[in-house]
């Protein structure tokens, strides 16, 4: 589930409240608490993409970005190196990032760079700011690496991984939360992951 942010990493003891019944059935709608972090670097060799042509980056199959615990949520931090441009997208051909105007494009060439991401956009002193949160049974993330330059690029693309262990809660500590929901925003205790269908751009 990608979001575009530039809030902090969660950490030890803070709650994750996943919104929406869009997550799968173990985490909609639940709140859970955050036994354990561990923040680490996942660093990817360049890859040279030719010029006009694109490279797909498949998180499940090809990078293993996926954890195997039900119990563990990743947290993942993106850093982009080289003149290209990064498109998130889901499964069926679907990019994430896109207005709902007619004409919106479908694919990542000949219409511009709605939806896309720069190296500036993603700098590697600070990759936060593009963050997607995979559970073990997440749908597939694929990230369209595109160049549209008249010459090959080398590109790097590096993760920061944050694993985090959920510990889940009782039903009436998590309606108690769920009560004081802004207030524990505010005090930077609960974090708020909302999920959304691209079928209809909405959320349940």
């Amino acid at each position: 589930m990608p979001i575009y942010t530039t809030r902090e990493y969660i950490r030890d003891g803070q709650y994750v409240y996943f919104r929406g019944t869009n997550w799968e059935d173990f985490f909609a709608e639940k709140v859970f608490r955050v036994d354990f972090s561990q923040l680490f670097p996942y660093r990817l060799p360049g890859y040279v993409v030719k010029a006009g042509s694109y490279l797909p980056l498949d998180l499940k199959e090809t990078l293993k970005l996926y954890p195997d615990s039900q119990y563990t949520l990743y947290e993942i931090g993106v850093a982009l190196k080289g003149d290209v441009t990064l498109y998130v997208q889901l499964p069926l051909g679907q990019f994430y990032f896109y207005l709902e105007a007619v004409g919106s494009p479908a694919t990542p060439t000949g219409a511009g760079y709605m939806g896309a991401f720069t190296s500036k956009d993603l700098p590697e002193e600070t990759p936060y700011r593009l963050r997607e949160y995979i559970t073990k049974n997440e749908q597939k993330v694929v990230y369209v690496i595109a160049n549209d330059t008249a010459e090959d690029q080398k590109v790097i693309v590096n993760f920061e991984v944050n694993r985090m262990r959920l510990l889940e809660l009782p039903e009436e500590e998590q309606k108690k939360i769920l009560e004081k929901k802004e207030e524990y925003v505010v005090k930077g205790l609960l974090v708020e992951l909302p999920h959304w269908t691209l079928a209809r751009w909405a959320e349940r």
